[in-house]
């Protein structure tokens, strides 16, 4: 994903999720590596656990929790298949 800073400057952010356990149910967890790329860098890596909703056959909602080495993250986002 690359998102404009300001001008011509750009940011490359990778996430990357490995499901070490649930792997098939609404409820997987595991690790994660994120790698941040552009005028600087950065690397962070954790645990990460979610629950997954189906709404209907096209739609979703996945709370996440992520945890860093010195602090946590929950979010919530919404998933659509096309």
């Amino acid at each position: 994903m690359r998102v404009p800073v300001s001008g011509n400057v750009g940011i490359v952010s990778i996430l990357i999720f490995t499901v070490t356990s649930g792997i098939g149910t609404t409820t997987p967890s595991g690790t994660f590596t994120w790698q941040i790329r552009g005028q600087q860098i950065a690397d962070a890596s954790g645990t990460f656990s979610a629950k997954l909703t189906e709404i209907d056959q096209y739609s979703f909602i996945v709370s996440m929790k992520e945890n860093y080495s010195n602090f946590s993250e929950t979010q919530t986002i919404s998933l659509t298949k096309l």
